[in-house]
């Protein structure tokens, strides 16, 4: 049983309703999330997004850079959140968060993908989640074109999160009020490859959602290796500073 079939069946998203739908988009900086959200997605919904909202604040003409805290920003978001959902009726409009996806709380206790379900079921949402993949090499390419680049501690503590809990999370009881789940790559397996898989449609059990050990070995060597410091200068990958001196770009960002 090859992977690439395992990756091309269902290769489309299931038809969307047009009202009722929770869509949460899981992943670090410099996935795709946002293209994918804006480009690909055949889904009309509330979009909730702290980056999107921080670059709002960072465009008023009086907000000063120094003054845009990350957790102000994420309060002002939950209390937007907060505000919509208040007032949907019977007939709810669609909503889609774009999120880290990583857990939260000593030992992984919590996420913010199980705060969003806990949010939205209970007003009779159906919830899907997609992870959205992408090569760590790749990743950091990405969040140095961004206009607000995040540092190296912030990509790959968050990104080490994910990649480590997203699995565990979709495969285990946890998930057990996601209805839908897909894992869309959004990058080949390096900084040159352009033959980019296109997704996984994930099918629920009675235990979450069943990834095989092929589709797990798979996804490892696709993300590449975590990286072992997250406070410091990484010692895994180049740092930011060392990627931009780069004359020739190579296949990928991992030290050798």
């Amino acid at each position: 049983e090859s992977i690439d079939r395992l990756i091309n069946e269902n290769r489309g998203f299931n038809s969307f309703p047009k009202y009722g739908y929770c869509l949460i988009m899981a992943g670090g900086p410099g996935r795709g999330k946002s293209t994918l959200i804006k480009e690909r997605l055949p889904i009309d919904g509330k979009i909730f997004s702290v980056d999107d909202l921080t670059e709002k604040f960072a465009s008023l003409p009086y907000i000063k850079k120094k003054d845009i805290k990350h957790n102000d920003m994420k309060k002002k978001l939950r209390k937007s959140e907060e505000v919509f959902l208040s007032a949907q009726g019977d007939i709810k409009n669609n909503i889609i968060f774009d999120i880290c996806g990583s857990p939260k709380g000593r030992g992984g206790t919590w996420s913010e993908i199980e705060e969003i379900v806990s949010m939205v079921k209970p007003l009779g949402y159906k919830i899907g989640i997609i992870w959205v993949a992408t090569n760590r090499s790749v990743q950091i390419k990405r969040n140095l074109s961004r206009k607000r680049t995040v540092s190296d501690a912030t990509l790959h503590d968050k990104t080490n999160g994910v990649n480590k809990f997203l699995p565990m999370f979709l495969t285990s009881k946890r998930s057990m009020d996601i209805d839908d789940a897909w894992i869309v790559f959004s990058s080949g397996a390096n900084l040159h490859d352009n033959n980019i898989p296109e997704m996984i449609h994930l099918e629920k059990t009675e235990n979450g959602f069943n990834l095989s050990d092929e589709q797990k070995t798979f996804l490892s060597n696709f993300l590449g290796p975590q990286e072992k410091e997250t406070f410091k200068k990484p010692i895994t990958y180049l740092a930011n500073s060392e990627v931009r001196r780069l004359e020739k770009e190579p296949t990928d960002f991992i030290r050798r």
